[in-house]
């Protein structure tokens, strides 16, 4: 059984947007880069417009809060509960046609942000954003400008065995009823091609 997990599942959507709805131009223009992950923020950006969903609460590494369930069940797995996941979003953007002009790059990035936040809301995925602030560190930042949003997407934590063990896992079990020891080695499944 695939499991899809909120937050991936809204990253796949807000890409797909940007990917359908970039215009068609002649040299052809690409959409904006939709990544995920922790790593993603520290690497150089290749173009002049990103956006990066990190997991968690990227300045305080929190997770999000558990609460009671409240969707239905999902095929045979049923909520244990709901998850407030925390997630952090950086926008950026840069005007390189003016890239002394800090006007030039305000618009810019708040293009963008108001082309980030019409691709989440239409994701249709519960969301809230929490905080939205200006990344004005100049240390930082040589040219554009850049928006860091924490926000949180509604999860589920479902009543489903874990997949952590291979496939090709053994197993031996030793059982003890009334003095006497019974040890029984279950072997690993036949994997067909």
């Amino acid at each position: 059984m695939s499991v899809t997990f909120a937050l991936p599942e809204l990253v796949r959507l807000v890409r797909q947007r940007f990917i359908d709805e970039t215009p068609e131009t002649d040299p052809p223009t690409q959409p904006v880069p939709v990544t995920f992950g922790w790593r993603e923020p520290a690497l150089q950006r290749q173009t002049s417009h990103r956006i990066v969903f990190v997991p968690g609460d990227d300045a305080a590494g929190a997770l999000g809060t558990l609460r009671a369930p409240e969707s239905p069940n999902v095929g045979l797995a049923r909520p244990l509960a709901s998850l407030d996941e925390i997630f952090t979003a950086y926008i950026e953007a840069e005007d390189v046609t003016a890239p002394d002009n800090e006007e030039a790059q305000y618009a810019a990035c708040r293009a963008l942000y108001d082309a980030f936040y019409r691709a989440v809301y239409l994701a249709r995925i519960p969301h809230t954003i929490t905080s939205q602030r200006w990344i004005a560190d100049r240390t930082v930042r040589y040219a554009g400008a850049a928006i860091r949003i924490t926000g949180t997407v509604g999860a589920r934590v479902l009543d489903r065995p874990a997949a952590i063990a291979p496939s090709d896992t053994s197993a031996t079990v030793a059982t003890q009823k009334l003095g006497l020891t019974q040890t029984i080695t279950v072997p690993a499944p036949e994997v067909s091609p």
